[in-house]
């Protein structure tokens, strides 16, 4: 189907960077409302068991019967991502807007690997590499208290356990990212991409799932508790199938960075006046906020 990458962009960003990170921060909970690290790890395997069955029904449709080394390297990262996803999911747990503001170094890290290796530094401009500056000074400000009074001492203590899990998840997910371009460009297939993903990362999720609670028998739930992740699998899995779509329409050092302004500015939003975050900070962190969202909208508006 011929259709603009703008459009295609445009139709990611809705289910990937509004409705999916309502549904994430829901099913892990807050500081004050937690949940156990056991159901998370529960509800991730759920949430990645109804991807890899979508997956599977859409095999079934393309009827596509060609697996090969790609496949499995796919299927290798898709293990990866299940950490990185795990990882993900306790950062957010402690602050949606912050994790948001702070998730830019697996974009870097797509991107780098864009400029070396996929001989895109072209696609570079003036306004991208302000952009990025004034997201890593807004970075800086998070662990940089000022005053070091009680809120900000308390607060650097919580930015310093999400960087820890940033630090984490970021590296897998860059690769991640920059491994799509790169299937993309080698003109691999939604199927055996989306399949190759999803299976990998159940079967990592299994592990997870597994590692915490040491009972294969707890990797059930109960009708509910298994229920509730299926909505968030189905935005999931609709949100990789676009992403996949819009690598295979443009390079990665255009796509990225809008899908690096957007996941830094929706999701911040969101936890801020949704899940009413705002009252947690301070206000350097207000300031650094606002310098985050002046980086995110200039690498937005450069192309």
């Amino acid at each position: 189907m011929n259709m603009p990458w703008q459009v295609v962009i445009l139709l990611m960003l809705i289910p990937a960077y509004i409705i999916s990170p309502i549904l994430n921060k829901k099913l892990v909970g807050s500081p004050s409302r937690p949940t156990s690290p056991r159901l998370k790890a529960q509800r991730q395997y759920w949430m990645y068991s109804y991807c890899f069955l979508l997956s599977l029904t859409f095999l079934l449709y393309t009827q596509e019967k060609s697996f090969d080394i790609f496949f499995f390297l796919i299927m290798a990262i898709g293990f990866i991502n299940s950490f990185a996803f795990y990882f993900y999911w306790q950062a957010i747990s402690i602050n949606l807007s912050k994790a948001s503001i702070f998730k830019q170094p697996d974009d870097l890290v797509g991107i780098a690997l864009g400029y070396l290796l996929l001989n895109e530094l072209k696609f570079i401009n003036p306004a991208i590499v302000a952009g990025m500056l004034l997201i890593i000074a807004s970075a800086l400000l998070f662990i940089w208290p000022k005053n070091k009074s009680k809120q900000e001492i308390q607060s650097l203590d919580k930015n310093k356990t999400l960087i820890k899990l940033i630090f984490y998840y970021s590296f897998i997910w860059g690769l991640a990212i920059f491994l799509m371009r790169y299937f993309a460009i080698q003109e691999i297939s939604f199927t055996k991409f989306l399949l190759g993903w999803y299976g990998g990362a159940f079967l990592g999720s299994a592990l997870l799932a597994f590692i915490s609670s040491r009972r294969i028998s707890n990797l059930l739930l109960f009708k509910k508790q298994t229920l509730i992740t299926l909505p968030l699998a189905f935005i999931t899995w609709l949100s990789m199938i676009l992403s996949y779509w819009a690598f295979n329409l443009a390079p990665i050092t255009v796509i990225q960075p809008i899908s690096m302004a957007s996941e830094m500015i929706l999701p911040c939003l969101i936890g801020l006046f949704y899940f009413k975050e705002s009252k947690e900070l301070t206000k350097q962190e207000y300031i650094a906020i606002l310098i985050g969202f002046a980086g995110g909208i200039i690498i937005a508006f450069s192309y």
